[in-house]
C-alpha cells in the first residue's frame, strides 16, 4: 500500500499537520524538521531544480531510503506544498512525490 502527499494545514506558528501523515518538511518555529526534508528550497534553486537536486541527493543516501522503506510505508507524506499540480506542470511538484516513487519501487 502506497500513502499520498498532503498538505499541512494553517500557517508557520500553527501547523496541523493531518491525522496519520509524517511531516516530512524542513524545521520551522513550531515543527521539528524531517530527516527526509529537501536540502534544496525552490526559492534558492527553482522548483524544477531543486527536485532535481533532491532526487540526486535521496539516491546517494541508502541508508535513509531503507529508513524511509520502514517508517514510511502506507503512510501519508505531509509537506507545505499545494496538492494539485499546477495546469500544463509535468514531473512532480513536491520532493514528497519523489519520496513516495522511490517507496514505490522495488528496494
Amino acid at each position: 500500500m502506497t500513502g499520498r502527499r498532503v498538505k499541512v494545514r494553517g500557517g508557520l506558528y500553527a501547523p496541523r499537520v493531518p491525522a496519520g501523515a509524517v511531516y516530512i518538511g524542513r524545521r520551522g518555529p513550531a515543527l521539528a524538521g524531517s530527516p527526509y526534508a529537501n536540502p534544496y528550497p525552490a526559492r534558492e534553486h527553482g522548483r524544477a531544480e531543486a527536485l532535481r537536486l533532491y532526487t540526486a541527493w535521496l539516491h546517494r543516501q541508502p541508508d535513509l531510503i531503507a529508513r524511509a522503506r520502514t517508517e514510511l510505508a502506507g503512510k501519508d507524506l505531509a509537506c507545505w506544498c499545494d496538492e494539485q499540480l499546477p495546469l500544463g506542470w509535468t514531473g512532480p511538484w513536491c520532493h514528497g512525490d519523489v519520496l513516495l516513487k522511490v517507496l514505490a519501487s522495488p528496494a
